[in-house]
């Protein structure tokens, strides 16, 4: 594992053997607001979290769930997660690949935040 500390809890680890690299792991999310429609038609929404790419759900690089993902293999090294997202109307996978600049990007400000801001206020006000 890659910096355990920060935490990481996939939503399962998955296997695909036909991949060079066949241990991955799955993210999914069920969006409320888009129950009923498919995922595809859910991307004609700005606001939603995937856009259409050559007529697929592709996960929008922009958004927290991205982040989110790319943590997911950093810590736990993963090459790749399906990212699921359920409907009414059906499900769709998309698989993400891992980004190595970006979980080193990511890591130097998660790593920041981590020593500076939460071992301090843990410190300070420990639980019962």
């Amino acid at each position: 594992m890659d910096a355990p500390y920060l935490g990481a809890s996939p939503d399962a680890k998955v296997i695909d053997p036909g991949c060079s690299d066949p241990f991955g792991l799955s993210e999914v999310k069920c969006p409320e607001t888009k129950y009923l429609v498919t995922s595809l038609d859910a991307c004609s929404d700005n606001s939603f979290f995937m856009e259409e790419v050559d007529g697929k759900p592709k996960l929008n690089h922009t958004h927290k769930y991205y982040v989110q993902v790319q943590r997911l293999m950093g810590v736990t090294r993963a090459k790749w997660c399906d990212f699921v997202v359920c409907t009414s109307k059906g499900m769709s996978i998309a698989r993400i690949p891992f980004d190595p600049q970006f979980w080193n990007s990511l890591k130097v400000t998660l790593k920041l935040y981590y020593f500076k801001h939460f071992l301090t206020t843990a410190a300070r006000e420990p639980r019962a």
